[in-house]
């Protein structure tokens, strides 16, 4: 029990820093009038996390979500979402969605060669990120519904798109090349 209770506690920790540092480093460096700044980073984190650490960290990403509202507020930072209260929500249940329907629809999502979607595929990550990326757009037209859509949401789904896509492959060469830099120096270890 306090295993388990350890591991959400650092699964949630873990996410909510490298969540909320990210958002920060992609508010700091882009300008919001260039095109640039609608590459969202952030939105590889989001389904990085839902897919290896599950369900339980949502509270990681709520947390985030309201610690970057404080900060951008309270350091008269521009936030970056037309409606923050429902993007949010949107990209908070985005990535749950997308697996329930997959669920739903028989495609199942894990690590190996008995899933139909393995998530340690970056192809398969990638074709996820399309796919949530879809349902985030879905959200945001039905949260538009109860408040006035913004043609900047069609932008930020553009920008979830290519932000979380070319995240999760700048991440992959990073590992391709710990992997062998790692290997280089085993070799050199044994001789």
């Amino acid at each position: 029990m306090i295993n388990k209770l350890f591991d959400n506690l650092i699964s949630n920790a873990i996410v909510l820093i490298v969540y909320v540092i990210t958002l920060l480093l992609w508010n700091f460096n882009f300008d919001f009038e260039s095109l640039l700044s609608y590459v969202f980073f952030p939105f590889g984190i989001i389904i990085l996390g839902y897919l290896f650490f599950g369900n339980k960290i949502i509270y990681a990403f709520i947390s985030g979500h309201i610690i970057y509202f404080f900060i951008c507020n309270s350091y008269n930072l521009n936030l970056y979402l037309p409606n923050y209260l429902f993007s949010s929500i949107s990209y908070i249940i985005c990535v749950p969605v997308t697996l329930f329907m997959f669920k739903v629809l028989n495609f199942t999502v894990g690590v190996g060669n008995i899933y139909i979607l393995d998530k340690t595929n970056i192809y398969h990550v990638l074709l996820i990120t399309l796919f949530v990326s879809v349902i985030f757009f879905i959200l945001v037209i039905s949260f538009g519904l109860f408040n006035k859509t913004s043609i900047l949401s069609v932008n930020f789904i553009l920008g979830n798109l290519i932000g979380g896509s070319l995240l999760i492959i700048l991440l992959k060469i990073l590992v391709i090349i710990s992997n062998f830099f790692r290997k280089l120096f085993r070799f050199y270890i044994r001789f």
